[in-house]
């Protein structure tokens, strides 16, 4: 499909690799930004729910306003480029969404690539998922109210385990996209312009590629690997895309908006002005713009209004025009298409 992808058999750089994760490391020691401060944290084994990822953790996050469970949940997979851990930085931006949010948030785990390559990442979180909703009771988690959000890798992972959420009718009740991945195959370009002001390299993202798929390169257009190329998108829930104006992936957040648009699906997208790949990392405002997503979605913001009753107690003549014969018929159709619109 893609006459410009160059196939180059799977090569193990064991010396770049250990480079790479040492770099991911000294980048999260140089960080300033400290954590929320009112928010607890439990670190769970996952093997409590699964037996076989015994070398995994869940880390959860609640924040000291949380009150009486089930609470709304959202499930966030951190960015990892698929082969680099860096629980440092989700560390500081899950637990300051848990605190601006009123959700508990959970920060999966998974097993990185080129060691566990392609399927395992995925099955990983996805086998997690599955139990937490098994154990809804156990985690605290109100299964009507459940976010799954991703950065990046873990974006390209949210998309894919919202899809096969909703194929084996599990409950999602929306999904936040921040600079995913979504087309393993490389081929959207539509922003490509954009995309190269970022001082994200695309030799450093198809190293990435390599190392997560490996030999699997006639899969690259697969839906279980590119979440763009699926075809069961019809029951997705609402859908949010954060991204920066000159990320690395707008080409995939934009495309993919669009095609969810054409289904007549609810979807948002922000573009961050200025911003490269790494605003989800740098940028508290994408965790304000995070958290007021989750609030809205599951109906947790409290919008102010004016009190007619005050309204009419306070001034009857007003009252009185308001309610005029001249006006009544002006009132009910305004009335009538608001009804209208709500429905819809």
């Amino acid at each position: 499909k893609n006459k410009y992808l160059t196939i180059v058999p799977y090569k193990n750089d064991k010396k770049r690799l250990t480079e790479h994760r040492a770099f991911i490391l000294r980048m999260q020691e140089r960080e300033t930004r400290s954590p929320a401060k009112n928010v607890k944290i439990i670190i769970i084994p996952m093997s409590v729910l699964l037996k076989e990822t015994s070398d995994l953790f869940l880390v959860i996050y609640r924040s000291a306003q949380l009150k009486n469970p089930p609470y709304p949940t959202l499930l966030h997979i951190r960015g990892t480029g698929f082969n680099a851990s860096a629980r440092y930085y989700s560390y500081i931006t899950c637990s300051h969404i848990a605190e601006k949010s009123g959700c508990q948030v959970i920060d999966l785990d998974h097993h990185l690539a080129p060691e566990n390559p392609f399927p395992r990442p995925f099955n990983d979180v996805y086998a997690a998922y599955k139990s937490m909703i098994f154990h809804a009771n156990f985690m605290q988690i109100d299964v009507n109210k459940i976010a799954i959000s991703g950065y990046s890798s873990g974006g390209n992972l949210a998309a894919l385990m919202t899809i096969q959420a909703k194929k084996d009718k599990l409950p999602v009740a929306l999904q936040i996209l921040i600079s995913p991945i979504l087309d393993l195959s490389r081929s959207l370009k539509k922003y490509v312009k954009f995309e190269n002001k970022d001082s994200f390299p695309n030799s450093l993202v198809d190293w990435f590629i390599e190392l997560y798929l490996q030999n699997n390169f006639n899969t690259y257009y697969a839906p279980e690997i590119s979440p763009f190329w699926s075809n069961c998108l019809i029951s997705l829930p609402p859908t949010y895309f954060l991204f920066g104006e000159y990320d690395r992936f707008r080409s995939d957040s934009e495309v993919f908006y669009d095609k969810l648009n054409q289904l007549g699906l609810w979807t948002y997208k922000y573009s961050f002005k200025e911003e490269n790949h790494s605003l989800f990392w740098r940028n508290m405002q994408a965790i304000e713009t995070i958290s007021t997503q989750l609030k809205m979605g599951f109906n947790l913001m409290k919008i102010p209004r004016l009190l007619f009753s005050n309204f009419s107690n306070e001034a009857p003549s007003l009252k009185f025009k308001f309610f005029a014969k001249e006006n009544n018929d002006k009132f009910e159709f305004f009335r009538k298409k608001s009804s209208i619109c709500l429905s819809k």
